[in-house]
């Protein structure tokens, strides 16, 4: 698969270094202004956890993703117009899943953007976790079991969306804290959302 060279400017601690995202990466944003017409399940983290990062930019204030909306998005699953399954199958599965899992703790490797066709373009902070791929691949397993197959035109890439902005300066991005908490699934159906927490 071919793929874009994406400039990462990391945080102090790291190296600067270079990322290469899929293309299919980039569909997946422009896909992804079709707000509130498809199902994803992700990991959206509670408001105490996203404070603590004390995220500090330049970047113009209404390009900035609202906090509330911080998440990690695990899977797509489709167009609600395409989804056969019903409803409360899925959430009976993630529900399964979710109880099987403790909480864990993922780190934010560094600040990257990639390049669109559209003026403006995601910056994102990249996720580092080996949990993060186990439960994937989890997901991935029970939702195929009820007959929801992964999309294969998008590759996973975990991230979270900080912006869409025209802004090419990444230099003043810093977080005080890189850890986040991850304590369940979500499933966002319509832009409704219902989380599963982990262990119970």
């Amino acid at each position: 698969m071919t793929a874009k060279i994406v400039f990462v400017s990391c945080y102090a601690k790291h190296a600067k270094k270079k990322i290469l995202f899929p293309e299919t990466i980039i569909m997946w944003y422009k896909l992804a202004k079709k707000k509130y017409d498809s199902a994803i399940v992700a990991l959206w983290f509670k408001p105490a956890s996203i404070k603590s990062l004390k995220i500090k930019h330049n970047l113009p204030k209404q390009d900035v993703t609202d906090p509330k909306e911080f998440h990690v998005t695990m899977m797509y699953i489709g167009d609600l117009v395409d989804i056969k399954k019903d409803k409360p199958v899925i959430e009976q599965a993630l529900q399964t899943l979710a109880k099987s899992y403790k909480d864990f703790k993922i780190t934010l490797g560094g600040v990257a953007t990639f390049f669109t066709e559209d003026k403006k373009r995601p910056i994102v902070l990249t996720v580092n976790s080996p949990e993060i791929e186990k439960l994937r691949n989890d997901l991935v397993s029970t939702m195929g079991a009820i007959g929801i197959v992964e999309d294969k035109d998008f590759g996973f890439v975990p991230h979270l969306t900080l912006a869409f902005t025209e802004s090419d300066d990444l230099s003043k991005i810093s977080l005080q804290n890189d850890t986040l908490e991850v304590s369940g699934l979500c499933l966002s159906w319509g832009g409704d959302l219902k989380h599963f927490d982990f262990g119970s």
